[in-house]
């Protein structure tokens, strides 16, 4: 059924986008350090412009808990008024980098590098957002969190005159209890609420019924008063300072890789048209500098809402669309009815999706080599030690160690069989080139004339023309001097030519042969 060409399951889907968002966008924006209506503005403009010019038909996007972790530390670092400045040259970055189709490169990163940082935001967002659903401000560093959290602990266990930590302890408990059971135990219509939602509004009631002294967000009721422009005159001297252009370096690369592992996941779970990337790098680069330039969060590709969207059966952007209108027309016509939220039911629920994010990864991961989880978890506790900048160079530099290695490694095993002295198996793995020619040659020097001996390529990750026509002339000679010479080829791939020649079809049989 349509309405002026937009589907009844278009319009459902963007009601629900728009319940699932609006709690989101002001948590984010308070867990962030920034005025709750900064949220708003950006989950406008990452839904209505970034969703008409967006390379993916439902992902959707937004202001994100891994980004505020972001705004978080830089405003700490530079100010709050160098926000704007940063978001916009970010902006102008993922649109060069659009315009250039260089989207394509974000692929090249390694996947435990991006699992790690992952990881590490959704630590971050759970030790800063719990000390603030506990009426405590967050440190600079993960580790001085973890470290605070006893403490606070103590003071919202023990009521104390004057203190508002207990109190807010108890909202947050209250508050992750009912998203828990409401997602469990709802049934029927009630299952299409968003248990966050949910969650908020019944912590919403409970606070303002008992007038608990608790903290609540701050929503400007005249809308042309919650707006700001950048200052021309603070980007002007900001653009020298190299710490600025740092900073909009990692928000354009932590936006666009999240944007783009968010559209893959939707891509995955749909069968539509698949994601123009360059396209879709464009519209993140637009959106985030017109927030940059209305000093609003930074926006990004959003799992959470993407997948809601999915499931509501939208089938076009216009829910996406839509929905940012509807939240533009909430805060423009009941402003007031927000401010009845408190900020420590908003990060209450920022803890429980920093906790699904994390498990999310786990999840992942469970299936990486040792080595490729080595590189996690380098790069999670690299991020909590330092910050999230220096903790992703960390794991940069060691996937950039572990590939040169790996480049430069190669293992060999001469193995004897149950027939001393005159079978052998010779075990390759890691990278068979040209540099490990002496090392090959001496091992192979070892076999006794007449022996049999088998070549195992299957767990080689790279074998060069080199090796292979030293293991073939070897090969020649033992065959020569009365021995048996075997390669299993396993996953070698294409024919092997022999000196420009083609290989002899005695050899080439035992391509075939165990």
């Amino acid at each position: 059924m349509q309405l002026k060409g937009i589907s009844v399951k278009n319009l459902q889907s963007a009601v629900v986008l728009f319940l699932v968002a609006l709690p989101l966008n002001l948590g984010v924006a308070v867990s962030s350090g920034v005025p709750a209506f900064s949220g708003i503005i950006s989950g406008v403009i990452g839904s209505a412009l970034v969703g008409l010019l967006s390379g993916s038909t439902l992902m959707v996007s937004g202001p994100d808990a891994g980004i505020g972790v972001l705004v978080l530390e830089m405003i700490r670092q530079l100010g709050a008024d160098k926000l704007g400045v940063i978001v916009l040259l970010a902006g102008l970055m993922q649109i060069a980098l659009g315009a250039l189709r260089a989207a394509v490169w974000f692929r090249i990163f390694s996947p435990a590098v991006v699992n790690g940082m992952l990881a590490g935001m959704g630590l971050i967002i759970i030790l800063t957002q719990f000390l603030i659903m506990l009426d405590s401000k967050p440190e600079a560093s993960g580790i001085a969190n973890i470290m605070a959290i006893p403490a606070v602990l103590l003071k919202a266990a023990m009521p104390a005159d004057g203190l508002t930590h207990h109190p807010a302890a108890c909202i947050g408990i209250l508050t992750i209890t009912v998203a828990l059971l409401w997602t469990k135990f709802a049934k029927g219509f009630l299952k299409n609420l968003p248990p966050a939602l949910v969650a908020i509004l019944v912590a919403s009631v409970v606070t303002t019924i008992l007038n608990l002294p608790i903290q609540l967000i701050k929503v400007p009721t005249e809308s042309s008063s919650a707006f700001s422009f950048i200052n021309w005159q603070t980007l002007l001297l900001a653009l020298r300072d190299p710490q600025i252009w740092m900073s909009a370096a990692t928000v354009a690369f932590v936006a666009s890789a999240q944007s783009l592992l968010t559209a893959a996941a939707v891509d995955s779970s749909t069968k539509g048209k698949k994601t123009n990337i360059d396209r879709e790098m464009l519209a993140q680069g637009v959106g985030n500098a017109v927030c940059g330039a209305l000093n609003a969060l930074p926006i990004a590709g959003v799992l959470l809402r993407s997948m809601a969207n999915v499931q509501s059966g939208a089938d076009s952007r216009s829910s996406n669309i839509i929905h940012g209108l509807l939240i533009a027309t909430a805060v423009l016509t009941i402003p007031s009815a927000l401010n009845y939220m408190p900020i420590c039911a908003l990060a209450a629920m920022l803890v429980l999706i920093g906790c699904r994010m994390v498990n999310n990864i786990r999840i992942r991961i469970r299936q990486y080599h040792r080595s490729e989880l080595a590189i996690v978890c380098i790069t999670v506790i690299a991020i909590l030690v330092t910050n999230l900048f220096t903790g992703m160079l960390i794991g940069f530099a060691c996937a950039a160690a572990k590939e040169l290695y790996s480049l430069a490694y190669l293992g060999i095993r001469l193995d004897e069989t149950e027939v001393p002295n005159r079978a052998f198996v010779l075990h390759l793995w890691g990278a068979a080139t040209f540099l490990h020619i002496p090392r090959l040659s001496s091992v192979l020097e070892s076999v006794q004339p007449g022996s049999e001996l088998h070549v195992r390529l299957d767990e080689l990750s790279y074998v060069d023309h080199a090796c292979l026509e030293l293991l073939m002339d070897w090969g020649e000679l033992h065959r020569q001097q009365g021995g048996e010479f075997y390669i299993d080829w396993g996953c070698v791939d294409a024919r092997y030519r022999y000196r420009g020649k083609d290989m002899p079809e005695r050899l080439l049989a035992e391509r075939t042969a165990g």
